[in-house]
């Protein structure tokens, strides 16, 4: 009823970018919900928030609603929440520098996704286990992960994903210094986005 009305609702301002407006949704979700005990769905709301709050910059209280999803996710036997919210911690530690904890987070938010056979969440996940070596100066590692992201991004159909591995790819290839391997990859990227 009402509580998922309120998470719908606010799934649909964050992906509007209305961050403020998601966050108060999610907060009246989750004060609905509390009430219930009903641990996967308040995992789910927990890890909403917390994808909320990481994008208006709020680390501290995007990772404090993290570990509250994790935990409930967790306790309820939910893997899929519980392969989104380590996903977004690795995003969180990323952006705060702490590539060897992003890392961690990436890892076992990916071999939750193997597990559950979720193709979009695997290519993300090799592909976000990319950008954290890559920010980490480690151009190999990172171009092993966007390689193993791509083939699977193709396989679901996922455009966009392509597309922005393809970008990927050569980003790393202009860094390695083959031009006509990064051009290629660019190109492809071009293509996809028109």
């Amino acid at each position: 009823g009402v509580i998922v009305a309120l998470s719908g609702t606010g799934n649909v301002q964050l992906a509007r970018g209305d961050y403020p407006a998601a966050l108060e949704l999610f907060q009246q979700a989750l004060k609905l919900t509390e009430a219930t005990a009903e641990k996967a769905f308040l995992a789910n709301l927990h890890n909403s928030v917390c994808a909320v709050q990481q994008r208006l910059g709020n680390s501290d209280a995007a990772i404090e609603h993290c570990q509250q999803s994790l935990a409930l996710a967790e306790a309820a036997g939910n893997k899929e929440v519980a392969a989104r919210t380590l996903n977004n911690l690795g995003i969180i530690s990323r952006q705060r520098g702490n590539h060897e904890q992003a890392l961690e987070f990436y890892r076992r938010s990916l071999a939750v996704y193997e597990t559950l056979d979720d193709k979009r969440g695997t290519a993300r996940l090799l592909n976000n286990l990319g950008v954290a070596h890559n920010a980490m100066g480690d151009a190999t590692a990172a171009l092993r992960y966007y390689l193993r992201s791509l083939p699977i991004a193709e396989e679901i159909g996922n455009k966009a994903g392509v597309a922005g591995t393809h970008n990927n790819v050569s980003m790393i290839y202009r860094a390695l210094g083959n031009y006509k391997l990064a051009l290629e990859y660019s190109q492809r990227s071009l293509a996809l986005s028109e």
